[in-house]
């Protein structure tokens, strides 16, 4: 009975830790988008943007950060698209 209760748990524990793992809460979807602009941003077939077009970028990624921070992810997700549209826009 033991044997049983121990292998119950353990199918348990291995059945559920993949899931877990895949599972991201809201605000690393955030952080994990603002990564994606950037990324994006420094790849080599991506056109670079412009010292003006640069800085506002950068001036839209730290304002996302910050709201991804307070929980604010609609508005973080709103100047991220304005942000990927410069990036890839140029």
């Amino acid at each position: 009975m033991i044997r049983r209760l121990i292998l119950a748990m353990v199918a348990a524990v291995c059945l559920s830790t993949p899931a877990m793992a895949a599972k991201m809460t809201a605000k690393e979807k955030c952080l994990r988008n603002i990564l994606d602009v950037r990324e994006t941003q420094e790849a080599e077939e991506t056109p670079k943007v412009g010292e003006k077009a640069q800085a506002q970028v950068d001036h839209l990624l730290e304002i996302a950060r910050h709201l991804c921070e307070q929980g604010n992810f609609q508005y973080a997700e709103s100047l991220l698209e304005i942000a990927r549209g410069m990036v890839v826009s140029e």
